[in-house]
């Protein structure tokens, strides 16, 4: 019956009051259990849920709208939980939640659930393609730019390009390309000179980031290093093909040239070390 009636909120616009009743009685109903969940999203709730909070998005900044959207912010999160239900969750309403982001890209009250939902969603691997192709990444990192007067905004920022940039390599990458370290550095320049306690959270929180995503870069790095190190040397797990690559006999040639000299460690004088002359 509520979701129902959530449908038709959709339809019509001016029940406001009727469509935030109905999400926070689901909201309360999706607090009793994992089983509870599971029928929301079962009975087509989270599609209802979406098209509420699209249709009504559109209504800028009034207040009875803002809170339906933000009621079904909520909701979404709540289902969230079920690990196994974000990649059904994400691909019902993340088209609905851009959407709104989009329409409330300057509105502190939205961009707070709807960054907690979005954290969520990123960790769930599956989930991260949906992400990117809705340019999620891409508004994270020019909320983080603009919104620089919220810190809780601007930490929940740093916090989504973390979670999506951690992933895989490939996302690490992406978040990379497209100015998402940049923008943190940024963030933690501007907070570094701030002495409050929630500036000084986001400094640190902008620092770990960033050696989290280095640590995932550098760990792209490695793996691509290795693969050209075992493509000219041999791989080091088969020392029989191409030599020992880890000593002096593995089979790469080396053109010297006739004035060649054996290099001559000038910190040993005995006679007998290698490349000595007499």
């Amino acid at each position: 019956m509520l979701i129902g009636e959530l449908e038709d909120c959709a339809e019509n616009q001016s029940a406001t009051n009727v469509a935030a009743e109905c999400l926070n009685a689901l909201d309360c109903i999706a607090i009793v259990s994992q089983d509870a969940r599971r029928g929301i999203v079962g009975m087509g709730g989270i599609k209802a849920v979406a098209k509420v909070i699209r249709e009504h998005g559109h209504h800028g900044q009034d207040k009875a709208h803002v809170e339906v959207v933000k009621c079904g912010l909520s909701l979404l999160t709540r289902v969230a939980i079920n690990q196994s239900m974000i990649p059904q969750l994400a691909r019902e309403s993340i088209a609905a939640v851009m959407d709104v982001a989009r329409n409330h890209s300057r509105n502190p009250t939205i961009l707070k659930p709807l960054f907690h939902l979005l954290t969520m969603m990123a960790f769930d691997v599956n989930t991260l393609e949906l992400i990117r192709e809705e340019n999620a990444i891409s508004f994270v990192i020019d909320t983080l730019c603009n919104m620089y007067k919220f810190p809780a905004i601007v930490m929940q920022t740093i916090t989504v390009l973390e979670t999506i940039g951690t992933a895989s390599t490939g996302h690490a990458r992406v978040v990379a390309d497209e100015g998402g370290k940049t923008a943190i550095k940024a963030a933690m320049k501007a907070y570094k000179r701030r002495k409050s306690g929630t500036d000084q959270a986001v400094y640190q929180g902008a620092k770990d980031a960033l050696v989290m995503l280095d640590s995932v870069l550098l760990l792209e790095a490695t793996k691509r290093l290795k693969a050209d190190h075992d493509y000219y040397y041999g791989s080091s797990l088969d020392p029989a093909l191409l030599g020992d690559s880890r000593k002096l006999n593995s089979k790469v040639a080396v053109r010297r040239r006739r004035d060649y000299k054996i290099m001559v460690n000038p910190y040993l004088s005995s006679p007998t070390n290698l490349g000595a002359r007499k």
